[in-house]
């Protein structure tokens, strides 16, 4: 990825994707982590190889940045354009509990720093994307998910980024994970990732074919949100 002042690749603006994904154990049940490390493979091929109506220029435009998360988060792969990149980390499980909030606090702050980079070197960008993945309530405390739920809120409503929490399996308290991501929640049929993923992608090539109307790129009827 580029650093602060040095010259960036391109200057088409750009979007931010943080992938916030849960590798908790439970992830390993039913398969799940399998299917979503499929699923991943997929949107990268997707927006590499400009495949299912995929601009070949959205590569070139997309940072994405990995983030697995248990009871701590870690960065698995930093923000690059997906132009620089044909292969996804592989998503494996460490462990136990899902410290949602902390997690939350690492990709927020990530953003946050890139956005800053990319000023820093002429780029503009549209607003930033934090997808969470997850198939469990959060082992954080109450108090720390208020507090977490409050600082997303601000951010959505300020349009300093966009979030979407997507819920897997039977343990999801979707309530919680609207609140969470200001009412952008979804839950999956099934472990259909690769459906999700595909969405995504196709999201995402909206944003940089829509005149930087993001909201207008985001209209719901055609989506899972």
């Amino acid at each position: 990825m580029p650093h602060f002042g040095q010259a960036p690749d391109n200057y088409q603006q750009k979007c931010l994707c943080v992938l916030l994904l849960d590798v908790s154990g439970s992830m390993m049940k039913d398969n799940k982590l399998v299917l979503l490390n499929e699923a991943i493979r997929k949107l990268y091929d997707d927006i590499v190889n400009a495949k299912n109506g995929i601009a070949p220029s959205t590569k070139d435009q997309l940072f994405v940045e990995v983030i697995s998360f248990d009871q701590s988060p870690h960065r698995i792969q930093p923000y690059m354009l997906l132009s620089k990149s044909t292969m996804p980390p592989v998503l494996k499980s460490r462990g136990s509990t899902t410290d949602t909030a902390r997690a939350i606090d690492f990709a927020m702050e990530e953003i946050e720093t890139h956005k800053k980079m990319l000023l820093s070197t002429g780029q503009k960008y549209y607003r930033p994307w934090l997808v969470l993945v997850t198939d469990g309530n959060p082992t954080s405390s109450k108090e720390q998910m208020e507090r977490i739920s409050k600082k997303i809120r601000v951010a959505i409503a300020n349009k300093h980024l966009f979030m979407t929490a997507v819920g897997v399996g039977n343990q999801i308290n979707i309530s919680l994970l609207n609140r969470l991501s200001g009412g952008n929640a979804t839950k999956l049929e099934g472990f259909s990732f690769s459906k999700f993923f595909e969405w995504l992608a196709q999201s995402t090539d909206k944003v940089f074919k829509s005149d930087d109307d993001f909201d207008r790129a985001m209209d719901a009827e055609d989506g899972f949100l």
